[in-house]
């Protein structure tokens, strides 16, 4: 063959490769996830659509549409929302193994969706430096005639600094404040804490989690602000979202400059498009004030 030929096969070569990596990147344009309505289970479309996605391989691009553009899968939890969803402190559950902690937020519909269980580690590690709970590792701790667990309070972290590499999701154990000071209140100097008889059980112990009610659903959402260009470039995939649920959003836009606005750009920067986006319906709508 001769060095043109070669050239030619060297060029189709890099041409189909791209195409390739093209195809391979416009793969799964949809996510499809199960979520809880109206006591039913039902399945929601999350769809690219128009809208140019950043990361270029596969698992990237979704991950990017569920966690940026959508918003579906959390990359951050905060301790406080932990405690309110597994309702820790109520009802008796003064704790709970870390392992159930990321049971219920991986296995049941309706709790929050967590990329991976790093993020718990974090509000874990986050919660026992604020304060929030106690984290202690080793065996699970019993639980006293009054329902308060009896453990050796030094062997508690609370307050204080915890590395997310310390915590254990196996044997991890977190329990609230007021269950660690009833130890220290409870517990004599010099003596060892009495270890209460439990009622035997018939077989294992099944962990129970309660299913998140969710807030009451608002009907009527209003947003007023002032934005600068690259806020409005940060912000709009947010109002796009809010447009995706009510079907449509209204729009108002003020804006002011000292030196005015040539007419001529304004037509042709501003008007124009919004009218052949079919959104200036109404003469009235792209008024200009004079003066």
């Amino acid at each position: 063959m001769s060095e043109d030929q070669l050239d030619q096969l060297k060029e189709r070569k890099r041409t189909e490769e791209a195409a390739i990596e093209s195809a391979f990147r416009q793969l799964y344009s949809a996510v499809w996830l199960p979520r809880m309505q109206s006591g039913g289970l039902e399945i929601e479309k999350i769809e690219v659509g128009g809208r140019p996605l950043q990361a270029t391989g596969v698992h990237e691009r979704v991950m990017e549409l569920l966690t940026v553009t959508y918003r579906k899968v959390n990359t951050t939890i905060t301790p406080r929302k932990t405690v309110e969803l597994l309702k820790l402190g109520e009802s008796n559950r003064l704790g709970m193994k870390a392992s159930e902690v990321q049971d219920a937020f991986f296995g049941f519909l309706g709790y929050p969706r967590l990329d991976t269980s790093a993020t718990l580690c974090k509000a874990i590690a986050r919660g026992v430096e604020e304060g929030v709970f106690g984290y202690y590792s080793g065996t699970v701790p019993t639980s006293g005639l009054d329902n308060r667990y009896q453990v050796n309070p030094d062997k508690v972290i609370i307050s204080r600094s915890l590395s997310e590499d310390e915590v254990d999701m196996e044997s991890g154990f977190l329990m609230v404040p007021e269950a660690i000071q009833a130890v220290l209140a409870e517990t004599p100097v010099g003596s060892a804490p009495v270890q209460p008889t439990t009622p035997e059980t018939t077989g294992p112990i099944q962990p129970t989690f309660p299913l998140p009610t969710g807030p009451k659903k608002i009907p009527l959402v209003h947003f007023a602000f002032e934005a600068s260009r690259e806020q409005l470039f940060k912000i709009w995939n947010a109002i796009a979202n809010l447009a995706d649920k009510a079907g449509k959003v209204r729009v108002e836009v003020d804006a002011r400059s000292d030196e005015g606005f040539d007419p001529t750009w304004l037509r042709n920067a501003v008007q124009e498009p919004l009218e052949e986006a079919d959104v200036l319906k109404d003469k009235k709508e792209g008024n200009q004030e004079n003066g």
